[in-house]
């Protein structure tokens, strides 16, 4: 059994708003629809509520696949549509996306909607393309998705090279509790600070540490947790805050467990109420890529809620933002 020492402050690290940020350009968000049904709206509805918080340009996209239509029965050819057919069902579910966004936003000038041909995977990766964040619908596909089409939302997280926010159908807007995780690397330190920068209403933010048999086995050969142990938990999740532009009013709480990922990840999101799961993806060698895609797409699949994720080697620094001078109320942590 995994054992766990989770540490938090007694009542949360309460963070008072600071300096205003230094301007920057406009985010620009990508929103991946299936079509203009009910799945739509939760990515939909998050997407405006992060425009409004980061003042963002938004554009939608959607992705016909020309074999998704046809009836895949063993020993059946499938058929696959002309050209026409495609064409006009391109342009009709341009029309319906229009109207369905004018309907759902509000919002007097529509987003620019942009229909491809192709698997939908590989699709949104080409429209993302030069946007900031990816947003989508977080499903659990059926088997005879996956061994078709490899699962889009999993495909789109392993081979983005912008950040994926994978959206459940209850978030509806700017969520509320924020769950990172975080190994004090600069790949999980730019995450963080990509989750503070986005969800500016966020009213609760838990950072946690996952700690793993193999990580208290090298802790004398991995130059970050060398130095976290020497300097203590407390210490290093304080430095990390010290970075990080935490959203006015937010409270913060931190945390160390110890167990497996994702098991140990996806149970603590649980517990915590989480909303949202931001994890950072790292450069690994051969052996260790096979390990990590089998974690991400484990998280992907088995998430309680909607999950933030970003790309190897992708920095906030990409996107400027200045870290604002917080406040923060001194209390002694808890072990639990």
């Amino acid at each position: 059994m995994s054992t766990a020492r989770a540490r938090k402050s007694a009542n949360g690290a309460r963070h008072q708003p600071g300096n205003a940020r230094t301007s920057r350009p406009p985010l620009r968000l990508l929103v991946a629809l299936d079509g203009a049904t009910a799945r739509a709206n939760a990515p939909i509805d998050t997407a405006v509520a992060l425009m409004k918080a980061n003042r963002a340009r938004v554009e939608a996209v959607s992705v016909i696949d020309p074999l998704a239509a046809a009836q895949l029965t063993v020993g059946v050819p499938v058929a696959i549509a002309g050209d026409a057919a495609l064409r006009g069902e391109q342009r009709q579910r341009r029309l319906e996306l229009r109207q369905f966004l004018a309907d759902r936003t509000g919002a007097r000038r529509p987003w620019p909607v942009r229909v491809a041909l192709g698997t939908p995977a590989n699709a949104i990766l080409d429209a993302a393309r030069g946007a900031d964040l990816v947003i989508m619908g977080l499903r659990r596909e059926r088997l005879i998705e996956r061994i078709i089409h490899d699962a889009t939302t999993p495909h789109v997280v392993r081979e983005s090279a912008v950040p994926v926010l994978a959206v459940t159908p209850d978030l509806r807007g700017m969520p509320r509790t924020v769950a990172v995780a975080v190994d004090f690397s600069p790949e999980s330190t730019a995450a963080a600070r990509l989750a503070c920068t986005l969800f500016t209403g966020c009213a609760r933010l838990v950072l946690v540490h996952i700690e793993s048999d193999f990580d208290a086995a090298i802790a004398n050969l991995d130059e970050i947790t060398k130095l976290v142990r020497e300097n203590g938990w407390a210490g290093a999740f304080q430095r990390l805050l010290d970075t990080l532009p935490v959203p006015a009013g937010a409270t913060v709480e931190t945390a160390v467990v110890r167990g497996t990922v994702p098991k140990t990840l996806i149970a603590f999101a649980k517990r915590r109420g989480a909303d949202v799961l931001v994890v950072a993806r790292q450069r690994h060698d051969l052996a260790e890529r096979v390990l990590v895609g089998t974690v991400t797409a484990g998280l992907v699949r088995r998430a309680p809620c909607s999950l933030l994720i970003t790309p190897p080697e992708w920095h906030a620094a990409t996107h400027p933002s200045s870290v604002r001078r917080t406040h923060t109320r001194r209390t002694h942590t808890a072990s639990s």
